[in-house]
């Protein structure tokens, strides 16, 4: 009879345990948390699967490349003339410039940037029409474009420098720099007011 006994004491234990873990593991309250939360995620993937233009427009807006870092300059790759070229990223530029050895591409100058230098010294320079120029297909949106001899930035990074974006790029772009992954995107162009 004890032999027979046991298992029943145990056997009753258990259900005991598995009640009392049950009666406290969902108040009723945790239950209509549980409704909401998969109600919510219910909702959220419904409106991911019907809104698949506004998820693609997004990714159409979103370009990315890598940049080359050198401590000193980073340097973009980009598209023009039908070849790679390599602009330098520098808001301290009021607009952007390629090398003076595109000039030749150009044509004539459509009218004249003024700017000063450090030194106080006033310096004007001919505005260009702008080629056609991309970063990973998107369209820099620049409409002129100023040429520098490049020789000093060439010199420095030891790299090839074709020109700079400037503020006038980043005035028509909203533009990410993650420098942990070396990788600059083109989020979207900024709306025209």
């Amino acid at each position: 009879m004890l032999f027979d006994a046991a298992p029943q004491e145990t056997n009753e234990s258990v259900r005991l345990t598995v009640e009392l873990m049950n009666s406290s593991a969902t108040p009723p309250n945790s239950r209509s948390m549980l409704r909401t939360t998969t109600f919510s995620l219910i909702a959220t993937l419904l409106t991911m699967l019907l809104t698949p233009d506004i998820t693609r427009a997004a990714d159409e807006t979103h370009q990315q490349v890598p940049f080359f870092d050198d401590g000193v300059m980073i340097r973009v790759p980009s598209n023009a003339f039908g070849k790679r070229l390599y602009f330098l990223v520098d808001s301290g530029f009021t607009f952007s410039v390629i090398d003076a050895g595109y000039k030749q591409f150009l044509g004539e100058p459509i009218t004249a940037y003024s700017g000063g230098s450090p030194l106080g010294t006033d310096t004007t320079l001919p505005a260009l029409h702008c080629p056609e120029m991309s970063i990973a297909g998107k369209a820099l949106g620049l409409d002129r474009i100023t040429c520098l001899d490049l020789k000093m930035p060439r010199f420095i990074s030891g790299q090839q420098c074709d020109g700079i974006l400037g503020m006038d790029f980043f005035a028509k772009n909203i533009v990410s720099i993650n420098f942990d992954n070396n990788i600059f995107s083109v989020i979207k162009a900024v709306p025209e007011t």
